[in-house]
């Protein structure tokens, strides 16, 4: 499965341990089985956008919360 870069500044390790982390397992799934299909949908648009917010702000609260 080809990696799709994220629309943020993220560093992909981050994002990836965030992916593996994500609290919305269930999005994360949707999302990898709708890339794994190749829809181009309407619908997998929104899914892969929410996705992308998801993990920004996943990223953000993680940031502020944990010490680095």
């Amino acid at each position: 499965m080809r990696r799709l870069p994220l629309r943020n500044n993220i560093p992909e390790s981050d994002a990836l341990g965030i992916f593996e982390k994500c609290r919305a397992a269930e999005l994360c799934r949707k999302t990898a089985v709708t890339f794994h299909r190749g829809h181009r949908s309407r619908e997998g648009n929104q899914i892969r956008n929410q996705h992308q917010k998801l993990h920004l702000m996943t990223y953000i609260s993680l940031r502020i919360t944990v010490p680095s």
